[in-house]
């Protein structure tokens, strides 16, 4: 007969029940589970605290995308629900905006047409008229400020500033 560490109960002693006797390694592993349940449940509670703070954050980046690509911001949820693990980059957005074909953006103009030459062989000059408004330094200055290097840029590269204050 086997020597076993634990007790079998008497015929008597049905309602008590007796354990066998733990070895220490299941000691430790009930220990190390414990502890490993006590840390997974601050985990968790840590995720809660944090999860709102991310969706905002991510919201917010979402909409400065947006705004950067002068997109209207109500395609910000489309583009989340069509793209919920997506990149929230400018060039994502912007390919997602041409794939749907959204309206807002500032596509490039079109180019203007040529000139026909009359029958003569003289074409007149075509006035090029920005079709953007032209804006002051001081607006460019104020582009700058609020939205970024990048814009102001644009305006210059466009030739929509009026450098010096000319009179009128």
């Amino acid at each position: 007969m086997p020597d076993d560490d634990y007790e079998l109960p008497e015929e008597g002693d049905e309602d008590q029940e007796q354990r066998p006797a733990e070895s220490s390694v299941i000691k430790g592993f009930r220990k190390r589970e414990k502890d490993l349940t006590r840390q997974l449940k601050e985990y968790e509670t840590r995720v809660a605290e944090l999860t709102p703070i991310k969706e905002e954050f991510e919201a917010t980046k979402l909409r400065n995308v947006f705004a950067s690509l002068e997109l209207p911001e109500k395609y910000a949820d489309l583009y989340r629900k069509v793209n919920p693990q997506g990149e929230v980059t400018p060039e994502a957005v912007k390919a997602f905006a041409e794939e749907y074909s959204l309206p807002g953006g500032s596509p490039a103009p079109a180019p203007a047409p040529a000139p026909v030459a009359p029958a003569g062989g003289f074409a007149p000059p075509v006035p090029t008229v920005p079709t953007s408004p032209i804006i002051t330094r001081e607006q460019l200055e104020q582009v700058y400020k609020q939205q970024g290097p990048d814009k102001a840029a644009q305006y210059i590269k466009e030739g929509r500033v009026q450098w010096h204050n000319l009179p009128s």
